[in-house]
């Protein structure tokens, strides 16, 4: 989830797989990775200001996928919703919210997704407190993992995200 020093004025690029990727209001951006050229556009209803949770700065570019939250009002639910590159947006999973939940993070890497949801532990402050773990390459499902400690969630303008160890 590195951000690329390949300039395009207004936009900001992130390197997701082999492309580069844009996000913008209700579309993400497929970009070539050496012009930065936009070489595909995905219209994504759930993409909007008002429609990612908890707010537009939780957007996060993994190994090969764009992920958001999308809050379902009808069901006060999320939707962990995932876009490919050149595939179309999918809720990938829908998840209950739980207490005072005010955030999220996902990460992917080598065909490993977590995520991970926020909430005010006082006196600590804002800490991970609900941890899911994917392995796409075996499982369609996510574990929920224990958490026994404090995790520190950084706020997304930091490049807020969730680190994982995971032992065999």
């Amino acid at each position: 989830m590195v951000e690329q020093d390949l300039a395009v004025e207004g936009v900001r690029l992130y390197t997701v797989g082999d492309r580069l990727a844009s996000v913008g209001e209700q579309e993400i951006r497929w970009h070539n990775p050496t012009t930065a050229d936009v070489q595909s556009t995905s219209y994504v209803e759930t993409l909007s200001t008002e429609s990612v949770w908890p707010d537009s700065r939780h957007i996060f570019f993994g190994d090969k996928s764009v992920f958001w939250g999308w809050y379902d009002s009808e069901l006060s639910r999320i939707n962990i919703m995932r876009a490919q590159i050149n595939g179309e947006p999918e809720a990938l999973v829908i998840f209950e919210l739980e207490g005072e939940q005010t955030g999220l993070v996902v990460d992917e890497h080598e065909g490993m997704v977590v995520i991970g949801f926020a909430s005010s532990v006082p006196p600590k402050g804002i800490g991970i407190t609900r941890v899911f773990l994917m392995d796409t390459s075996t499982s369609d499902s996510f574990t929920e993992l224990p958490v026994g400690q404090f995790i520190p969630s950084a706020q997304p303008d930091a490049g807020g995200g969730l680190q994982l160890l995971v032992m065999p």
